[in-house]
């Protein structure tokens, strides 16, 4: 089976799933031996006591196919794209079901993302709060709903920006 998008974003199915796994790489990736999460873009992270606040600490050598750096940015824009009900993202709810008042951003209760709990600290530094202690958010983020996009590319290209010459 062909895949529907190549876009993580919008990526539903298995063909999809194994096109992201193949194309982008998330904070966490799963070990091939047993499938826990180990370090993927995320070089390492530290979570809170109460299992609701995570910080991650992004690879500097991570980098784009343009050779551009991957930076918590893309991260922060990546979510916020998938939480924009325009986006058509089919598995939102990955996101709003753990993320703090992801849920309220995604039926618009409020139109200021900077409550939703992700924050690019700095370039290399991601934030994450959450609703509730969510023992499995670390394997979560190694799923394609959780992987980041290029900001620059999506916004100038839309929804060619998967196109090889994009």
């Amino acid at each position: 089976t062909e895949p529907e998008y190549i876009d993580p974003s919008l990526m539903t199915g298995v063909p999809e799933h194994r096109t992201a796994l193949a194309l982008f790489e998330g904070l966490t990736i799963e070990d091939p031996k047993d499938l826990h999460p180990i370090p993927g873009v995320a070089q390492r992270w530290i979570s809170s006591k109460d299992g609701k606040n995570y910080t991650f600490y992004l690879r500097r050598d991570a980098k784009w196919s343009d050779g551009t750096p991957v930076t918590a940015g893309d991260f922060v824009y990546a979510w916020k794209r998938v939480l924009t009900p325009a986006t058509g993202a089919r598995y939102a709810q990955q996101i709003y079901q753990y993320v703090k008042n992801a849920e309220r951003y995604y039926k618009g209760e409020t139109k200021n993302f900077a409550e939703v709990g992700v924050k690019a600290l700095d370039a290399y530094t991601l934030r994450v709060q959450l609703e509730h202690p969510t023992p499995f958010f670390l394997a979560l983020t190694a799923f394609q709903t959780y992987m980041p996009v290029p900001q620059k590319v999506v916004e100038q290209y839309g929804d060619r920006c998967t196109r090889p010459e994009h």
